[in-house]
């Protein structure tokens, strides 16, 4: 499985205990990846589940 993560201009991805956090140009967190899964209601299921609110 392949996938883009896009960050904002001056953000930073960075790693953390197996998954991934993506970062603003301030530094404030706006997405988190932790290894895991979860199964949509079409029975597809999806690895990295994102935790926490994505903020635009």
């Amino acid at each position: 499985m392949a996938s883009t993560v896009h960050v904002p201009e001056g953000g930073r991805l960075t790693a953390y205990q197996g998954g991934a956090w993506a970062s603003d140009a301030k530094g404030d967190t706006i997405a988190m990846v932790r290894p895991g899964s979860v199964t949509d209601t079409d029975g597809t299921t999806h690895e990295g589940v994102v935790e926490g609110s994505i903020r635009c």
